[in-house]
């Protein structure tokens, strides 16, 4: 008899309204992002426990840009707690001649738009040609991501996080800009043996990126650089003369 009296009770209460959700806490959101997750969150009052589908709620969540994962925990008390996790950007997109808004590029290869509050002072920029379709979308289907992040790496291993720039000028073609000067990779195969050859050309010339417009290693076997105007850059490291 107390056993069944006791299951009853326990669903009644599993079902009761007096299990609603009666507050929720939001964890790790962006200051931009409160409003809308309030909006999605309202919801949940006044919804017993069993009928809370927490997996609709961290769906909607997860439509937020650069929302990487979402999480909502609640308890027989009507308490709820979600818990917001972000994309960490590797790199800011922006169109070369300015237009647009920035877009950011996730460590898996994912395009989204950039918050308003986004702090993005030690994120490298990837300044994208005008020529290519300029939004989430397109630049995901016109570029592999995984490819500018094979770049982004060894280039922050070299010039730290902020030091350096992609360009991005056709859909598989890169340049990393230091200084001022262009490093051409061309397409994102052998990117080991490109920024080895690069690494020799700096050890056996120091001011190569003050010296050099540009330093070509399209074919690693055969380096060449394009000297700034007025500079001598030993051809002995294979350096070209700039074009007239």
């Amino acid at each position: 008899m107390w056993p069944l009296v006791i299951v009853n009770v326990a669903a009644g209460w599993y079902y009761s309204s007096a299990t609603a959700v009666s507050s929720v806490r939001v964890v790790g959101a962006r200051p931009s992002d409160q409003s809308r997750l309030k909006v999605i969150l309202s919801e949940t009052k006044d919804t017993p426990f069993s009928r809370l589908n927490g997996s609709n709620f961290e769906s909607l969540a997860m439509e937020l840009p650069g929302v990487s994962s979402a999480r909502l925990s609640r308890n027989l008390f009507g308490r709820a707690t979600l818990s917001i996790e972000y994309e960490r950007p590797v790199a800011v997109i922006k169109a070369s001649d300015g237009s647009g808004d920035s877009m950011l590029l996730g460590a898996n290869g994912s395009v989204f738009v950039a918050a308003k509050d986004e702090n993005l002072a030690s994120v490298p920029e990837v300044r994208v040609a005008p020529k290519l379709e300029f939004s989430p979308l397109g630049l995901t289907n016109q570029f592999d991501g995984t490819a500018l992040i094979a770049i982004l790496k060894p280039a922050e291993a070299r010039f730290g996080p902020a030091g350096y720039a992609v360009e991005v000028l056709a859909v598989n073609r890169f340049n990393v800009v230091i200084d001022g000067c262009r490093l051409e990779l061309g397409n994102a195969t052998k990117l080991d043996e490109k920024f080895a050859a690069f690494d020799v050309l700096v050890r056996a010339y120091p001011t190569l990126l003050s010296d050099c417009e540009s330093v070509i290693v399209t074919q690693p076997a055969k380096p060449a650089c394009v000297p700034r105007p007025g500079k001598v850059v030993p051809y002995a490291i294979g350096a070209k003369k700039p074009e007239n």
